[in-house]
């Protein structure tokens, strides 16, 4: 589960946020995780409040996520596609080439805070 070390690192990296901004308490980190990208969303929605516990900074901080999809665009017709959806599988050519737009990658979108 390589999710759990993404969550202590996106919890380094919003303290270090709050450290460098003199924020007491931050209140939620949305991600953004991409269909494609590997990564079970559901896990870092429900080990958060373990690892956010362990700072100060985090510890009324909420997860969000929002899941990007995996769109495609075959290489032989030129369709843009949902991959996940399509099982890969260009759905007006029935082609496998295709160039992976989106939904590949896992990051931090927001740091939410209030400020005092």
């Amino acid at each position: 589960m390589h999710e759990i070390g993404m969550l202590y690192e996106t919890a380094k990296i919003a303290v270090q946020y709050a450290e460098q901004n003199q924020i007491d308490s931050i209140k939620g980190i949305t991600m953004e995780v991409g269909e494609g990208s590997g990564v079970f969303p559901e896990i870092f929605t429900e080990y958060f409040p373990y690892v956010a516990a362990q700072y100060p900074q985090l510890k009324d901080a909420e997860m969000h996520i929002r899941v990007v999809p995996s769109e495609g665009l075959c290489t032989d017709c030129h369709c843009l596609y949902n991959i996940m959806k399509q099982k890969g599988i260009c759905p007006r050519c029935h082609s496998r080439k295709k160039k992976v737009l989106s939904g590949r990658k896992v990051r931090i979108q927001d740091i939410e805070f209030e400020s005092a």
